[in-house]
């Protein structure tokens, strides 16, 4: 009896030094308890091309024991992370997640986040669904960014137009109204309302009154519901009074004083003309003469360095085979001259014999491709290229070439001709 219960008593201690033993090495599960803000995203309507942004929160609580480890993998066509996928958070710190849907077709797209973690509070993985419905854009397009009427004659009018156009893919009826302010502007056709099938367009026809207003300005106001572009569209209305009669009857007289030799009086209408024609862009041709005119005068007033720029900024103006280009350039040719620069009057007179060989100025008989000529054969001889000064002599004086090359009796030959010119 005493036997047996010793060994009854033995087997009991055994069992409870080995439950003792057990329980001393085995781990203590450490707490740890994520919180998420959001178990769905849905981006609604997304135009195809454009993208929207959204966000979801994981918390690791601050009552958690340890940290909270995991990673965020996303799936699904359009859907992507904006961050890191990993996180790594001690108890009571959170991370943001920013998921950017971008639909490249039409149509609905889901996706799906998986998060797996250490929590235990929450299965691993987690998972959070994404939808997004794709719709193909309404584009717009105008033909024009402004209209500019450019010169209008008092008491007339000009017309211009722009289209509106739902281009040929977008993805539904392009919408919106037009309106237009500014004073002596008005819609003839297209104004109010538009409604637009993709690949139709509407004609908008514009009319500039002009009275006795210097300048007009206004605005074409374009609303829609396209939206590749920002709405509202405005489109600059601009326009000026034509003043070209009154600028050409200052060169007019201009030219009619210069041909009487009243210089002075034939500078200030000059002055006059160009003064107006710098007001557009339009009168540039207008103010090439201007500036050529005045040159002109100028220069009949031994004011040479003056002439020479206004001659250079005409020439800037207008090409020199216009009738006012070659005005300047016969100008320049000889003030330069006057001024000693021989290489400048050679490249001056150049290109006017070239495409003018007859070459005449006819506010002044006196200055016509003969003397052009000349004065290019004295700078060559001035520059001590005697050999070029003779080629030019023979070409204004054919009937004695070849003329001589020795200086003296070249500039004897040259006196001779310019006697005659």
């Amino acid at each position: 009896m005493t036997s047996k219960i010793f060994v009854i008593v033995s087997l009991g201690m055994l069992i409870m030094l080995f439950s003792c033993g057990k329980d001393s090495t085995k781990p203590q599960p450490q707490t740890i308890n994520l919180t998420l803000n959001q178990h769905s995203l849905n981006f609604g309507n997304v135009f195809v091309g454009q993208s929207r942004d959204t966000s979801f929160t994981i918390t690791n609580e601050a009552g958690s024991e340890d940290g909270l480890l995991g990673k965020a993998v996303i799936s699904g066509e359009g859907f992507s992370l904006q961050n890191d996928q990993d996180f790594n958070l001690s108890p009571g710190e959170e991370k943001s997640f920013s998921v950017r849907y971008t639909p490249v077709s039409a149509g609905q797209n889901t996706g799906t986040i998986s998060l797996t973690h250490n929590a235990t509070n929450a299965e691993s993985p987690l998972f959070i669904q994404l939808s997004g419905n794709a719709n193909l854009s309404v584009n717009i397009h105008i033909s024009n960014d402004t209209l500019d009427f450019g010169l209008v004659k008092q008491g007339q009018f000009k017309d211009d137009s722009l289209y509106i156009k739902n281009d040929a893919d977008s993805g539904g009826e392009l919408g919106g109204s037009v309106t237009l302010t500014g004073a002596n502007f008005q819609i003839l056709q297209g104004g109010g309302n538009f409604s637009l099938l993709p690949g139709d367009s509407a004609r908008i026809i514009v009319r500039l009154q002009a009275d006795a207003s210097e300048a007009y300005a206004g605005l074409l106001t374009i609303q829609h519901n396209a939206n590749q572009q920002a709405t509202p569209i405005v489109i600059p209305l601009a326009g000026q009074i034509d003043k070209t009669p009154e600028i050409e009857n200052h060169l007019q007289n201009g030219w009619n004083y210069f041909e009487s030799q009243s210089y002075q009086n034939a500078k200030n209408e000059f002055d006059a003309a160009l003064l107006i024609s710098i007001l557009s862009p339009y009168y540039l041709p207008l103010r090439s003469e201007a500036q050529s005119g005045k040159g002109w005068s100028d220069a009949y007033l031994r004011n040479f360095a003056a002439a020479e720029l206004e001659f250079a900024a005409s020439l800037n103006i207008k090409e020199s085979a216009t009738e006012t280009g070659m005005n300047s350039r016969a100008g320049l040719a000889i003030v330069y001259h006057v001024l000693d620069e021989y290489e400048n009057a050679i490249d001056a007179a150049a290109p006017l014999l070239a495409t003018a060989p007859s070459y005449y100025f006819i506010h002044d008989s006196t200055v016509y491709f003969r003397k052009i000529r000349l004065i290019v054969v004295l700078s060559y001889y001035s520059l001590g290229d005697f050999i070029n000064s003779s080629r030019q002599l023979d070409i204004l004086d054919p009937d004695y070439s070849p003329h001589a090359t020795d200086p003296e009796t070249l500039l004897r030959q040259i006196q001779e001709v310019a006697s005659n010119i």
